[in-house]
Formats: structure tokens, C-alpha cells, sequence
């Protein structure tokens, strides 16, 4: 869905490919962010890998 939109407002460019890049890393904060919220509702204290300034391992 990300691509279709990207593609439609940048066509088949390196522009695109970089836009859906930005998207996905967004939404993936967004996925950690709240996933670190719950852990830390859950136990009481931050989700290590964040709380170590860990990285995405891709």
C-alpha cells in the first residue's frame, strides 16, 4: 500500500524507493515505541534493547 502511494506521487524513481524506505522506518519506531511502552507496563522497566540504545538488526 506504502509502495502504490509512493509510486503514484514519484513514479518508478530512486525518490520512490527512498520514500517507502522513510515509510517503513516510521512505522517500524512507531511498532517499537509501542511495543517498549507495553514491556515496560508489563515489567516495570524499560525493554533492555532500548534501554542499551540498541539498533534494528535488519
Amino acid at each position: 500500500m506504502l509502495w502504490r502511494h509512493d509510486k503514484r506521487s514519484y513514479g518508478r524513481t530512486a525518490q520512490a524507493e527512498k520514500a517507502l524506505i522513510r515509510s517503513l522506518d516510521y512505522c517500524e519506531r512507531l511498532e517499537r515505541d509501542v511495543f517498549a511502552a507495553r514491556y515496560g507496563e508489563q515489567y516495570g522497566m524499560p525493554l533492555p534493547h532500548m534501554a542499551a540504545g540498541g539498533t534494528v538488526q535488519r
